[in-house]
C-alpha cells in the first residue's frame, strides 16, 4: 500500500487535532484554577476565543465537549451543565459569526453567559427572575470587564501564535 503525501498530511493533521485539543482544555482548566479566588475574573473566554478563532466548528466543538467532560468529572454533573455548555457554545458562534470587535463581543457574552443560567435557576430553584438579574449583575459585569482587557491585550497575539504553529 502506498502512501500519498496527502494522506500523510490528512492523518498528521487528525493525530495533531486528537492531541491539540485535550491540550488546549487541560490549559484552559489550569488557568481557571489559578484565577479561581477571583470571582469571574477568568481567562477561559480568552482562550477559547483563540482557540474558536484559529480553528473550525468541528475542533472548536470538541474542544468545548473535552472541557465539559473535564468540567464534569472535576465539579460533578448538575444544573449548571447545560447552560455551561450553551454558553460556551453561544461564545463560540459569537467568535466566529459576529463581525465586531472582539473586546466588545467579550463585554457582551460577560452578560449573555450569567443570563443563561437564568431559566433553570427559575425554574427548578424558585427564584424570582429580576432577583436572579439583579444578584448577577455584579458577577457579569466583572466577567464582562475582565474579558474586554484579556481580549483586548491578548486574543490577536494568542491567535496569531496559534495560527503560526499549525
Amino acid at each position: 500500500m502506498e502512501l500519498s503525501s496527502n494522506t500523510l498530511t490528512t492523518t498528521s493533521l487528525k493525530l495533531r487535532t486528537l492531541n491539540e485539543i485535550p491540550l488546549f482544555a487541560s490549559i484552559i482548566i489550569v488557568a481557571e484554577f489559578l484565577a479561581l479566588s477571583l470571582p469571574n475574573v477568568s481567562l477561559t473566554p480568552l482562550l477559547f476565543a483563540v482557540y474558536f478563532s484559529a480553528r473550525g466548528y468541528k475542533q472548536s466543538l470538541y474542544l468545548i465537549t473535552v472541557y465539559m467532560i473535564v468540567e464534569i468529572l472535576q465539579w460533578g454533573f448538575g444544573l449548571w451543565n447545560l447552560p455551561m455548555f450553551l454558553g460556551w457554545t453561544l461564545w463560540m458562534v459569537m467568535v466566529k459569526e459576529i463581525k465586531l470587535p472582539i473586546p466588545f463581543l467579550g463585554f457582551t457574552f460577560g452578560y449573555l453567559y450569567g443570563i443563561m443560567f437564568m431559566p433553570l435557576t427559575v425554574i427548578v430553584y424558585n427564584v424570582d427572575w429580576w432577583a436572579y438579574l439583579v444578584a448577577d449583575f455584579p458577577y457579569a459585569t466583572t466577567m464582562a470587564v475582565s474579558n474586554t482587557i484579556t481580549l483586548m491585550f491578548l486574543h490577536k497575539v494568542l491567535t496569531k501564535f496559534l495560527t503560526e504553529r499549525s
